[in-house]
């Protein structure tokens, strides 16, 4: 099976501010921060109130972390338009593998 990521900076924004990985997950209220790794290898993405904080911790808007996303969002037809309950949304789940980088 071919897996789906999506391209994102967060590890560009995290390093610019010196942050670890677990410094990003302290200021989410997270209890480790294996979350804060699937983000940044593109493997899962978070929920929109996560990304809002994202933005406040880095200063940026929500387009400068994930600009693919954002090019999908204003392509219509281009995901299936499910939203996982879930903090962490499945890439596999949601976008087509026509929209967004793959790896075999």
């Amino acid at each position: 099976m071919t897996k789906t990521y999506i391209r994102n900076n967060l590890r560009e924004h995290r390093k610019r501010l010196g942050l670890t990985q677990r410094q990003v997950a302290d200021y989410l209220g997270f209890e480790s921060s294996d979350r804060i790794s699937r983000w940044e290898k593109g493997l899962t993405y978070p929920h929109i109130i996560n990304l809002g904080n994202l933005c406040k911790l880095f200063i940026v808007p929500a387009v400068d972390l994930y600009p693919d996303l954002f090019d999908i969002a204003q392509t219509p037809g281009q995901h299936d338009g499910k939203i996982s309950e879930s903090d962490d949304v499945d890439m596999n789940r949601t976008l087509s593998e026509s929209s967004v980088e793959t790896c075999s």
